[in-house]
């Protein structure tokens, strides 16, 4: 007998990366007809990474989030992963202290949004632009952002 009939855990998934705004049922539906078990996504394109800010108020992005739960739900599609958004300025090891705290702030309410679409893994990229020298004041950072300083 097949080990992989065994224990479904030894399956692999297949998945994709697709945007929240790009989570339809039609989609979802289709993808899952196809053989895609998972996909990543992200709400990358409710956030102005210059400003550290969302462009949607919270009432269209709860909103935004549901409906693809919805899809997702109707599908058999799963999110296996939220990819966080990352770049010189939204980055959680940042050294300016009153920057980072924007950026702390900012990534804690992606996390309650993508919360909704109950994702197996969360995906972060700290230290994306680094200076000359920096790593060890990032790492230091990074901690900060993780623990919650």
């Amino acid at each position: 007998m097949d080990i992989l009939a065994k224990d479904p855990l030894l399956k692999m998934q297949v998945g994709y990366s697709v945007g929240i705004q790009n989570v339809t049922e039609k989609k979802m539906v289709y993808a899952k007809s196809v053989g895609v078990d998972v996909i990543e996504t992200s709400i990358n394109a409710f956030i102005d990474k210059k400003k550290r800010a969302f462009t949607a108020s919270d009432e269209e992005i709860k909103a935004q989030l549901m409906k693809a739960k919805g899809a997702l739900d109707k599908s058999g599609v799963k999110v296996w992963s939220i990819h966080m958004p990352f770049g010189p300025h939204i980055d959680l090891s940042l050294l300016d202290e009153r920057e980072r705290n924007e950026v702390v702030t900012l990534h804690r309410k992606v996390l309650e949004y993508v919360s909704i679409l109950k994702p197996k893994i969360i995906l972060f990229h700290p230290s994306y632009h680094l200076g000359l020298n920096e790593r060890e004041q990032r790492i230091k950072q990074l901690v900060k952002s993780i623990e919650g300083a």
